[in-house]
């Protein structure tokens, strides 16, 4: 679903509350407010249940925001203020479990009538936090890769996409991806109804009682916290928008996607003159003839190309890319297996990495020189020395996690079942030592952590797989027992 069908739908289903509100109930002080209300107020309702499915990945995109803000802060004048990011960063997910119960009550405020005045500041308040965001965002794609934020003197004049520091706004979740230049736009459309609902509160609707109005905005606010804690604290989102959703081959999909990329066809070249920095579009898929109209000794360079859209979108499955200990790529392994197999999903590791001085003993010998000219090694003495030597202590909820997967591993390992675990790119010791820490039988293999946390939103997290294809996921704390597993997913 694109932007535009998503707000054609809203706007209808506004237009149908207002019809409602202004004929059947005969609250008719402005058709227009009463419009923008159930609008602004669905869309917010949408946009917030989106996010609220999958809170998790809300707070990983918050990360995103949060890490870039450090970045460009903390290399200008205001770098006092580049402290307080990392702090909002270990604290992202309840930022996004109050940012989308603020954004869903205000949506619910706006079509009852709540506090009219109150709501009109809160609602504009919030599209002006919305619209830094996306506009940050949007900015960054005039701030060159090796410049920050405020360096306003080495900003381009010209707008290049892959310089956006966060590539997608995430105001849809994983629902629709929206380009954050679409993104700012939207939000400054939405500054509209913000002053007009300050302008004239009064003339807000209003839905039932003050004292009913306030009961459902407290019920709704309960009710939404439980909802999004369900949906990471105990258990995965129940709608899945991310591409390795139950039932996709990521080994077909992968293929479909990497074979789309290889087809697309360049159409034409970007070219940018260094001096000017001035950049054209050339509609010629002929580098040859190109650069003679474009020559490289009157400062022109080549940007980008111009390319057809792929027949199918890429999306995570393109990047799928796992490897073992040694750094051998797995994918084979992992995908083209015709057995069942489970993966155990870690995107991240708690641990304390602890160092300490042991002892060991050493034994120093007295070389002579015998008078053909041989050398004899005689036993002097035995010492003590001392090296540093580095261990990991793993976080104890993280090992009692895995606790509840090991009879499952267990069981399976009867049936010739095998199990993997993927976790986060890491050093061969540490991927030695969590094997070890986890006392499973289980191959130990290591992936991109953003890769990880698309494919679940849980650490650890449990998968059953059948040639490439997902079969089943589970959050570790709905693990079943092997034999449920058994009797409802593996064939016979």
């Amino acid at each position: 679903m694109s932007l535009f069908q998503l707000i054609l739908y809203v706007s209808i289903a506004g237009l149908i509350c207002t019809f409602a509100t202004y004929f059947v109930l005969k609250n008719k002080d402005s058709f227009i407010i009463s419009f923008l209300q159930n609008t602004v107020g669905i869309l917010f309702l949408f946009s917030g249940w989106v996010k609220a499915i999958d809170p998790m990945g809300t707070a990983f995109k918050m990360k995103d925001y949060f890490g870039e803000f450090q970045s460009a802060f903390e290399h200008s004048a205001m770098s006092f203020m580049s402290g307080i990011f990392p702090w909002m960063s270990r604290h992202a997910i309840a930022f996004s479990v109050a940012m989308i119960v603020f954004e869903m009550l205000l949506g619910l405020a706006l079509i009852i009538g709540w506090r009219r005045k109150l709501t009109a500041w809160l609602f504009t308040l919030l599209v002006i936090f919305f619209a830094i965001l996306t506009g940050y965002t949007f900015l960054t794609g005039y701030v060159p890769r090796d410049n920050y934020f405020f360096q306003f003197s080495a900003w381009s004049s010209a707008f290049d996409p892959n310089n956006m520091r966060v590539t997608d706004c995430g105001c849809f979740g994983d629902f629709i991806k929206l380009d954050p230049r679409v993104s700012f736009m939207k939000d400054l459309v939405l500054l509209v109804p913000g002053v007009l609902f300050i302008l004239f509160a009064k003339k807000a609707h209003k839905l039932l009682s003050k004292k009913m109005r306030n009961t459902v905005m407290l019920l709704t606010a309960l009710g939404l916290l439980f909802y999004c804690f369900s949906n990471y604290v105990w258990d995965l989102p129940h709608i899945d928008f991310r591409p390795f959703k139950e039932g996709v081959n990521i080994r077909e999909q992968k293929q479909l996607e990497e074979q789309a990329m290889a087809n697309v066809q360049i159409l034409g070249w970007e070219m940018i003159n260094t001096n000017t920095e001035e950049t054209v579009k050339v509609m010629n898929p002929k580098y040859s003839e190109v650069i003679k109209d474009y020559p490289k000794e009157k400062g022109w360079a080549v940007k980008g190309q111009v390319q057809s859209e792929p027949t199918i979108k890429s999306t995570k499955i393109s990047e799928f890319d796992v490897s073992d200990i040694d750094g051998n790529e797995q994918i084979e392994d992992l995908l083209h297996d015709p057995n069942y197999r489970f993966w155990v999903i870690n995107y991240k590791l708690p641990f304390e990495e602890v160092t300490q001085q042991v002892s060991y003993r050493d034994s120093l010998f007295i070389s002579d020189t015998l008078a053909d000219g041989k050398i004899t090694k005689h036993l002097d003495k035995i010492v003590t020395k001392t090296k540093e030597q580095t261990s990991y202590v793993w976080d104890d909820d993280f090992v009692q996690d895995h606790l509840r997967i090991k009879p499952v591993v267990d069981a399976a390992a009867q049936d010739n079942i095998g199990t993997t675990a993927i976790i986060k790119v890491s050093p061969p010791e540490l991927m030695q030592s969590y094997r070890d820490a986890m006392n499973m039988d289980l191959q130990v293999y290591k992936a991109d952590d953003i890769l990880l946390k698309t494919i679940i939103r849980s650490n650890p997290g449990l998968l059953l797989v059948k040639d490439g294809q997902i079969i089943k996921k589970w959050h570790k704390s709905k693990i079943p027992s092997y034999t449920d597993i058994k009797s409802k997913y593996l064939q016979k």
